[in-house]
């Protein structure tokens, strides 16, 4: 984490940007190797912190590195941030435009009036762009678990067992190779919605015909 937070703030520099308030689920696990669906990151010139609440913040402080300051914020959002924002000299805020709502944005403008808000831009999304070795090797447990999942699920179907149960066991197998989760809902669906792309697999005995699994 520590190089990533190098790297980004090599960008920020570049672009004139004292701090970025990281919103998106995916780029929160991406700089503090910690996945909170409902946390934020402060990435400062010198500083890090992490924004937990009660729920998360134990794990928060076990899996996060030294390189973050672990905080169970309080009180209002203007003065928790707002007290971290003049500790360290910040004048230009970037955030995530891709991932606030405009409703979370109009919040964010009134808290942080007083400074220059500008939009983040991809920025961390051009740092993962590039994988580090780590990612490269997780890539392909990743795929090894995919085939693995595939050869077992050729042997395991039967005309007798509905798509639902299908999609289930190819779920609770890559589970128990070492997957995190599924990259989206499970598909499954044979015969006659068979050639829905996204299609929602049903409880009902498999029909004769295509069988389409993503």
């Amino acid at each position: 984490m520590k190089e990533r937070l190098a790297k980004l703030r090599n960008l920020m520099a570049e672009k004139g940007i004292d701090a970025i308030y990281v919103t998106s689920t995916e780029n929160h696990l991406y700089m503090s190797g910690y996945n909170n669906p409902d946390g934020q990151l402060l990435i400062t010139k010198n500083k890090a912190y992490v924004f937990a609440d009660f729920r998360y913040i134990e794990a928060a402080k076990k899996a996060c590195s030294d390189n973050y300051n672990v905080i169970m914020p309080s009180g209002r959002r203007s003065e928790y941030m707002g007290n971290l924002l003049k500790e360290n000299e910040v004048k230009t805020i970037a955030y995530e435009d891709s991932d606030m709502t405009v409703a979370a944005f109009n919040g964010f403008k009134k808290d942080f009036e007083d400074y220059e808000l500008v939009s983040a831009g991809g920025i961390i999304e051009k740092l993962r762009d590039i994988k580090d070795e780590s990612e490269i090797d997780n890539i392909v447990k990743a795929q090894r678990i995919a085939e693995e999942a595939f050869d077992h699920i050729l042997k395991f179907i039967k005309y007798d067992m509905t798509e639902t149960e299908i999609a289930l066991e190819l779920e609770v197998f890559m589970r128990s190779r070492g997957a995190e989760g599924v990259s989206f809902d499970t598909i499954c669906v044979s015969g006659t919605a068979s050639a829905l792309p996204h299609g929602v697999p049903r409880n009902v005995k498999l029909e004769r015909g295509f069988l389409t699994m993503d």
